[in-house]
Parts: structure tokens; C-alpha cells; sequence
């Protein structure tokens, strides 16, 4: 699914150059809540502009249980988006339960 991923390389970039930050970081954390943590930070990373999406990057190398070397306030707004990712899949799978019930 290499064309997925390069969809969504571009998808980030776009999003990176047109968008606000804050819905930056809201796409770029649903693919990091969505996808296994190592496509998701290739994704990322492979995107123009990624560096204004520093603490998701850090957050997905902390995730993959790599040591990360960062400012004092990267790593904590990398916690913060670790927990907001687990909310939106923990969400998502709720979601998937009440509706496969229907």
C-alpha cells in the first residue's frame, strides 16, 4: 500500500502548507492514531514541512520506544499528543463497536 502512503505524504505536505496548525496537527495526529506507528512517522516525516509538526514526530518515536532527545516543553506537548491519539483510537474503536452492532 506504498500508493496510500505517498497519498498521504502529499496529503500532509498540502495540509502543511495551506493549513493552521492546529488542524496540522489534528491531521497528522489522526493518521498517527490510525495507522502503526512506524508508517505514520514515515508519513510525517516525509512530508513537507514537517517541522512544525516536531512534537508528533517526537510523540511517534516515543511511542516506538526509541530515546528521544528534545526541549523540555517538545516532550511534554509530545505526552500530550500521546494521550490525544489514544483518546481519538480509543474513540474510533468505540465507534467501530456500536456500529457493528446495528
Amino acid at each position: 500500500s506504498s500508493t496510500l502512503q505517498s497519498r498521504l505524504v502529499k496529503l500532509v505536505s498540502h495540509a502543511n502548507q495551506q493549513s493552521a496548525t492546529e488542524e496540522r496537527m489534528a491531521l497528522a495526529m489522526g493518521i498517527g492514531a490510525l495507522l502503526p506507528t512506524e508508517q505514520a512517522l514515515s508519513i510525517i516525516q516525509e512530508s513537507q514541512g514537517h517541522e512544525a509538526l516536531q512534537p508528533l514526530i517526537v510523540a511517534l518515536q516515543l511511542e516506538m520506544g526509541e530515546k528521544v532527545r528534545s526541549a523540555e516543553e517538545i516532550l511534554e506537548v509530545a505526552e500530550d499528543v500521546r494521550k490525544r491519539m489514544k483518546e481519538i483510537n480509543q474513540s474510533l474503536l468505540d465507534y467501530d463497536e456500536s456500529s457493528d452492532h446495528d
